[in-house]
């Protein structure tokens, strides 16, 4: 019993890793993140405004970057 159970928790590791990788392949939809498609950089950078981005941190956080 106690060699089975051996060969049971050194193989699960394994196990685990490679059905990762086999069973959770997701296949990527969206055309704004997928590789296959080509930037729409009209949409992400436009001509006729500015895109601003906000950060907003509490003092803890500032103080732990």
């Amino acid at each position: 019993m106690k060699r089975f159970l051996k060969i049971v928790f050194s193989v699960m590791p394994l196990f685990l890793v490679l059905s990762c990788n086999i069973f959770n392949k997701s296949v990527d939809t969206d055309p704004a993140t997928s590789n296959e498609t080509e930037p729409d950089y009209a949409t992400v950078f436009p001509q006729d405004k500015i895109n601003t981005l906000e950060i907003t941190l509490s003092k803890t956080e500032w103080d732990s970057i």
